[in-house]
């Protein structure tokens, strides 16, 4: 099980989400943590600083959406659910919040940086892009010596078109 400290990840200026202002600003992150969920097979509840009576989570498939609820912030949120459940190796909390660290460490739970979720999410993104579109292909990465021949090849002369 992850859970995710939503607007910790969002808002992280490492990795600079381009997310829309308004009501709906969160569906974007929330879709691409969804895409996470199936690919890995994690169970993941996303805890966001948003109050609403609209179950969210029966927007998404793969992923669950904590609110505030009866509590003040998402941190909240988080420390009950750490509360509540018990900890262990496969348990993890991603969240930069130095309180929560030390309350889900003290319950056995792993934490994760922010920036790492961020980035794991972001690269399976292109997978999921992948799996959903068999004709597209991935970029390839060529080395400098692989470079230099493509270079090469560009620069000689051009064959005549017929």
């Amino acid at each position: 099980m992850i859970i995710v400290d939503g607007h910790n990840v969002m808002k992280n200026d490492k990795i600079g989400f381009d997310l829309p202002s308004g009501p709906d600003h969160f569906k974007p992150f929330l879709r691409l943590v969804d895409n996470y969920a199936q690919m890995t097979g994690q169970k993941i509840i996303v805890a966001l600083d948003w109050r609403t009576d609209k179950n969210i989570s029966a927007d998404y498939r793969y992923i669950q959406v904590a609110t505030l609820g009866d509590h003040h912030s998402a941190d909240e949120v988080i420390m009950d659910i750490l509360d509540k459940m018990s900890g262990g190796k496969a348990n993890v909390v991603v969240t930069n919040d130095h309180e929560i660290k030390r309350r889900a460490n003290a319950r056995g739970w792993q934490t994760m940086p922010s920036e790492e979720f961020a980035r794991r999410i972001l690269d399976t993104q292109e997978d999921v892009e992948l799996k959903n579109d068999p004709g597209a292909k991935k970029d390839v990465e060529l080395n400098d010596a692989e470079v230099d021949q493509w270079e090469e090849f560009f620069k000689g002369p051009r064959p005549k078109m017929k």
